[in-house]
Parts: C-alpha cells; structure tokens; sequence
C-alpha cells in the first residue's frame, strides 16, 4: 500500500533519509532526532484496490472442458485512519507512540464458475454419458493489519543518529472458501432412462428428459473453509541517521511478521429426493434406497466433522536503504532502496478443494482425463527483490502572512512480481504526486500546522492520504 504519510507518499516512498515528520517511527525511526518541538498528527488515507488471486477451484469447473477462470479479482476501496501519532522530543532523545492501519481490505468473488455439461446424444447405440454437473466457487476475505508502537531516537553526534521502534501487530483475518457440486455421479441421466427409455425407440432418455430429473434429485456436494480469528506478533525495527549539511543517509532494517490460524475445513454431501407428482419421484427413491442397501451411500457421498488445520501467514522483512540530496535551500532530492522478503510470503494455493487436485500437474487449458496433455506450471516460486524509489520536492517559502510554505512534490517507486502465479506479471512502477503547506506565525517558537497531501497510481491500487500536524 506503500508509506502511511502523505509527505512521505509524495516523494515516491523514498523517506528512509529524509524521515522529518512524525512517520519517521515506521520509514526510519533514527529519523525522529529531525523533530524539535513537541506534535500531534492524524493520517487519513483513501485506497481502492484490485488483488488478483488464484483460484485453484475454478479448476474443477474445468471437469472434461477447457480450464476455468483460475485468477480471480478481489475489489475493495475504503477510508480509514492510516496513521495517528504524538512525538515528544527531550535533551538527546525523542520519544513517540504511534498508531498505524497498515491494511484494511475486504473482498467478495460472488462471481460462480458455474459450469453445465450440454451434450446432446448423438449416436443412440452409444449414448455419451457425459456429466451433467453444475460448479461454483465463492471466495471471500477480510483482512485488517494494525500496529500500536512506541519509539525511541537517541542523538549519538550532532550529525548522527540511532533509533528503534517496538511494534505490537495484529491481523484480524475472515476467509472463506465454499466449493460446490451439484448434480454429481450423473444418477439423473440412469433414472432418466428407467423413467423415459421404455416409451423411446432407442430405449434411452433424451437430454431434455434427463433435464427434467434436475430439480427431482438432491445431488450435492460442498466443500467449506473457513478462518475467523485475530493473531498478534511484536517486531523491533532498527534504524539509522546521519545528516550532512547537503546530504542526508538512512539504514533501517523492518522486521517481518508472523500469525498463526485456525482453519475449519469440512465436507458435506447429499443424495435424496423431492417429492413430485408424475412418478419421478418413486424412480429417484427406488435409486437412493439401492445405494443404501448396498451400502454405497457413504461411499459416494460422505460427510466429514470439521478438520482444523494450521495456516501460517507471514508480511515480509525489509531492509531500507536511503539518501536524500538538498542542493539548495527549495530543492530536495531522495532515493531509497529496499530488499524486502517476500520469499517468507504463502505461496498461492495450487490444490482444489473439490477433487484435491494439484493444477500444476495439469496444462492450465487441458483436458482433465487426457494425460497426454502436457503439465503447465501454475504456481511459480517468490523470490526476495528490490524495489527503488524516488523523490523530488520543490518548496515556496513566503516571509508575510500565516502561510509560510508551499511545497510540490512527486515521485515513483517500482514495484517486482511477487504473486506466485505463472500467468500474470505485476511488476509495475507507481507514479506519485503531493503538495505540502505549513501555516503559523513566522516566528521563533510559534505554533504551528502542517497539512500534506500525497497520490500514488498503479495498475492495481490507487492511494491518497491527507495529514494534518500540530506542532506546539
């Protein structure tokens, strides 16, 4: 989602060596030295965001057809407090406490993968039997990360700084993911005949007639899983500052975290009839008592209690490296590079609820019983990269009035593919603009008010954040 701050977003990210406002906890801590005189703020940001996903289900809609729609598109936008903090600076030392709403997302694929088998006999002597089955696959998510943190900067020379953040973080995460079959086994397509083949010249049920077995037969299966819960990890992030008289050089290292769910998977299916009055109905009963007796209705159609399993979700490292250059007293100039590790992130998940099946052992567009299709990786390993960012500030200082500054800046950063998934590329580079005022009297000592505004724009997710910041 990129930085909390406005100011920071403007200049493309690339704060680690400015780190001059009370965000300076999270991009560089070492960077709170930079404050002077006592402040509050409040962030507000808007973001609207597309995140593609992979649906491995969607697979199983591809049962003897072409695959699916396996990557999926979740929607959201929201607005929300991204930051809010205080900063109080002391002899050789600033403190700060912090609140910040790393991620708030929710998202609905309410779009089904619904499959229906459409084959129409063509040779009465050799009836095809093809599956009429109809699929679909919902997903859902909610996902919210906050941090609460304190944070410590201590000036070690008057050009050099350390500085740590203690972070305590929290992932509330609500998912869903319901697969479900109906229509299974192709019973109506027997019972059809048993009903319509004796009236038939060739002894068989047309597809039509089969048709009219739809709504006679419960035939169903439903795979579930499910996450509701709320996990907590605390990190330590380190940084450091030197400021020159032109240049200014930034070294923070951002711990990764670590949650650990519970997921509730469950399996449940049903073969039964509803009640008609043309005999369907006693031809369907005749057909469920025979798999009772036989004993093959737990066979194919069991039911599983709950099955809880661990799921691990991991935000990755970052170490951030940053210099920023003032060639003159209105220009400002930053660069930041980050190695950040988004080897630790889960991988997409390549194994279908319905047939657990794993797709990468299947061409993505290959027939389902065909082994002489050959396999196309899906899923792909995510590997560790760097991502650079830059910024430019250009300030108008005016010596009457309350309004002391205007500053307009803007940027980019680039973002590195690191989705898991074979067929899409979301290497992007994201464009960023901002504008920055500070109010008050021009005066030693005088309160003041300093309101920010900053816009990035990527293929995927557009942000705008406002602040505002009281200094006393």
């Amino acid at each position: 989602l990129g930085p909390p701050g406005a100011r920071a977003l403007g200049l493309g990210g690339a704060f680690t060596a400015v780190a001059d406002d009370s965000t300076a906890a999270l991009a560089n801590p070492a960077g709170l030295t930079n404050l002077t005189a006592p402040e509050v703020s409040v962030y507000v940001r808007y973001t609207d965001s597309d995140v593609l996903f992979l649906d491995p289900d969607a697979y199983n809609s591809a049962l003897n057809a072409n695959a699916g729609h396996t990557g999926k598109t979740f929607s959201d936008s929201s607005t929300d407090v991204s930051f809010a903090s205080f900063v109080i600076p002391m002899e050789g030392v600033t403190f700060s406490g912090f609140y910040s709403n790393q991620l708030n997302f929710k998202g609905v694929q309410s779009a089904p993968d619904l499959y229906m088998d459409d084959i129409v006999r063509q040779d009465p002597g050799f009836p095809d039997y093809q599956n009429l089955d109809q699929y679909d696959n919902n997903n859902s998510l909610n996902a919210k990360v906050e941090n609460i943190g304190l944070s410590a900067a201590f000036r070690f020379t008057d050009r050099l700084s350390g500085g740590l953040t203690v972070r305590h973080s929290s992932l509330n995460l609500k998912n869903q993911d319901t697969w479900r079959i109906d229509w299974w086994n192709d019973w109506e397509t027997l019972m059809a005949d048993d009903f319509f083949g004796p009236s038939n010249p060739d002894g068989f049920a047309t597809m039509d007639q089969v048709r009219e077995f739809l709504p006679v037969v419960n035939d169903t299966y439903i795979y579930n899983t499910a996450i509701d819960d709320k996990q907590t990890d605390l990190m330590l992030d380190l940084g450091l500052y030197y400021k020159g008289d032109q240049w200014s050089f930034g070294a923070v290292y951002h711990a990764g975290s670590k949650f650990t769910f519970d997921s509730q998977g469950s399996l449940s299916s049903n073969f039964s009839c509803n009640a008609t009055n043309d005999g369907k109905a006693d031809v369907c009963q005749y057909w469920v008592d025979l798999l009772t007796d036989q004993g093959a209705i737990d066979i194919f159609y069991p039911n599983s209690d709950p099955i809880t399993n661990d799921v691990v979700i991991k935000l990755p490292a970052v170490v951030s490296l940053g210099a920023a250059f003032r060639p003159t007293d209105t220009w400002l100039l930053s660069f930041d590079a980050n190695r950040v590790k988004y080897s630790s992130l889960n991988g997409p998940r390549s194994t279908t609820l319905g047939f657990l099946l794993d797709i990468n052992q299947f061409a993505l567009n290959g027939g389902f019983y065909d082994p002489s299709i050959p396999s196309i990786a899906v899923t792909e390993e995510i590997e560790d990269e760097w991502t650079f960012h830059f910024g430019a500030e250009k300030s108008f200082f005016f010596d009457s009035g309350v309004l002391r500054n205007l500053s307009v800046r803007g940027g980019a950063y680039t973002v590195e593919d690191h989705d898991g998934i074979v067929a899409t590329d979301n290497d992007d580079i994201v464009w960023t603009v901002g504008l920055g005022t500070i109010w008050g009297k021009n005066e030693i000592g005088a309160k003041l008010f300093q309101v920010d505004l900053g816009a990035s724009f990527a293929d995927d997710v557009t942000n705008v954040v406002l602040s505002g910041i009281f200094r006393f």
